[in-house]
């Protein structure tokens, strides 16, 4: 699932990946560094969280923050793609 993330620093942007079940820790990886070829890598992270939007399922999942809200450059972008 596709998500905006918030900082409390503004300065922080990018993308991140998050997965719950350590096998589905390739997806996770494999769409982070799809995005990095496409260059948005500013933030370029992928973690192990305890998410309630990924953990019902035993199908493999990820959930992708595509931006920050909180950074003005992110959401120029999200507003104007």
């Amino acid at each position: 699932s596709f998500h905006l993330n918030s900082s409390g620093k503004p300065e922080v942007k990018g993308v991140s990946t998050y997965y719950k079940h350590i096998g589905f820790r390739p997806l996770s990886t494999a769409v982070l560094n799809r995005m990095l070829e496409l260059e948005l890598n500013e933030f370029a992270n992928v973690g192990n969280f305890n998410f309630m939007l990924n953990a019902p399922t035993d199908f493999p999942n990820t959930l992708v923050e595509v931006a920050f809200l909180s950074n003005p450059e992110d959401e120029q972008r999200i507003r104007d793609p």
